[in-house]
């Protein structure tokens, strides 16, 4: 179905119940299931591979060109709005070791151990990653909507302007909501607090998008392009920093799977470069 291009609230009205249910449900499942360490590792090679991809052949493009409007240095400051981002994610890393899917259940489950309640551990920082995860939430709903306020700029007869972006964040979204929860059910909250905490970190990635979209329609021409620039390189930043945080490990401490997760990886490689045919 064509969305109308001249509608763009329409579109970004779309992409944030689909966001928002896709988050729901993957805090839905850690309440259902328990992924085994072999699944979550499938998940994250296709979501890295194509996040990897995102930022490098459609943020940081995107970016430099929106600058080269506003200023001749266009390339340097992408480039250090890039790194920018690459540091602020590694410092929030560091700060509050949020970025995690498997917990004790999970290594149990692999193991082929009866699903018992665990002992809540003492590294698990809850607070932490919930503060951590909803942080890179809201630069995720910023890049939203500055990636849809770009393309609209660029070409108006866009079908669906910012797919690129909106596909990186609903594949994200349900690992990030799957770990929130299951480390709630892992430190023995009850369920309603697991459900209301799920659902405002559903709602968090569609609001900043909205708020970043109207944010940028009312500023002037000049300072709209320059700003959408910055946005667009320092979510290239961090999107690689997340994805790699995500592969690296995995890499350097396994050697299972290897041909499986290496075709996962190269299957969101594709999946974002064929996104230029679906986007027009």
């Amino acid at each position: 179905m064509a969305v109308p291009a001249q509608v763009p609230e329409f579109t970004l009205l779309i992409y944030g119940v689909m966001i928002a249910i896709v988050s729901i449900l993957g805090g839905k499942v850690a309440e259902w299931v328990t992924l085994t360490h072999a699944r979550v590792q499938i998940l994250m090679s296709f979501i890295s591979g194509f996040i990897i991809s995102i930022a490098v052949g459609h943020l940081f493009p995107h970016s430099v060109t929106f600058m080269s409007g506003a200023q001749e240095n266009s390339f340097e400051k992408a480039s250090f709005w890039l790194l920018l981002g690459i540091v602020a994610m590694v410092f929030l890393l560091r700060m509050f070791h949020f970025h995690q899917h498997e917990f004790p259940t999970d290594c149990a489950e692999d193991r082929g151990a009866a699903r018992e309640k665990s002992t809540p551990s003492p590294s698990i920082n809850l607070w932490g990653v919930i503060l951590g995860l909803g942080l890179c939430t809201l630069v995720e709903g910023m890049t939203l909507g500055a990636a849809l306020k770009a393309e609209l700029n660029s070409d108006r007869s866009l079908l669906w302007p910012g797919i690129g972006v909106f596909l990186a964040v609903i594949f994200h979204r349900p690992l990030d909501a799957y770990s929130i929860v299951s480390m709630m059910r892992t430190l023995g909250h009850g369920e309603g607090r697991r459900r209301l905490v799920n659902i405002i970190f559903a709602l968090l990635c569609p609001l900043m998008a909205l708020l970043s979209f109207w944010g940028l329609h009312f500023m002037d021409r000049e300072n709209a392009r320059e700003v959408i620039g910055c946005v667009l390189a320092f979510a290239g930043g961090t999107f690689l920093c997340i994805a790699l945080s995500d592969l690296l490990p995995e890499i350097q401490s396994h050697r299972h799977d290897r041909i499986k997760l290496s075709a996962f990886f190269l299957g969101g490689v594709f999946l974002s470069y064929a996104l230029h045919h679906l986007e027009h």
